[in-house]
């Protein structure tokens, strides 16, 4: 029995060392973040309208280096924006809202940083993705500044 729970007890005390580490681990690789990849969204459409070319300026606006490919990134930036839609719309229904949720990801594929932005959807997808990718990518300066002081 004692056995037992000494094993418990070292996996209790333990377990939150290795969480703690791994956060470590991915706020140092965050903070070293310069070259990034915006992967395509695989639903969407090459157009003007597109959220992937604006998140590629927005980054480069914030200092970062939008890389060409994944091989030349430091970390690949990934994520669906979608419109959550009232099916029938009244003056006590939420209005339609815009949701973009995006994580950025080692060359590993692991996950250093996710953050998604909710707000009532615009008239146009031009200016929902204009509006979600200026808030993703000031979030992700912020936490990869953050991580660099740390």
């Amino acid at each position: 029995m004692i056995v037992r729970y000494s094993i418990v007890l070292f996996f209790a005390l333990t377990a939150p060392l290795v969480v703690y580490a791994q956060g470590v681990g991915a706020k140092k690789e965050i903070g070293q973040t310069k070259r990034i990849y915006v992967e395509d969204d695989p639903y969407e459409t090459p157009d003007e309208k597109a959220a992937k070319p604006l998140l590629q300026a927005e980054l480069k606006k914030h200092g970062f280096v939008v890389a060409a490919t994944k091989d030349d990134a430091d970390a690949v930036l990934s994520g669906i924006p979608t419109i959550e839609i009232t099916i029938h719309p009244n003056r006590d229904s939420p209005p339609d809202r815009a949701i973009y949720a995006y994580k950025l990801l080692s060359r590993k594929d692991k996950v250093l940083w996710k953050y998604s932005v909710k707000f009532v959807a615009k008239k146009g997808w031009l200016e929902n993705n204009k509006i979600g990718s200026q808030r993703i990518v000031e979030r992700l300066a912020k936490d990869v500044l953050k991580a660099k002081e740390h």
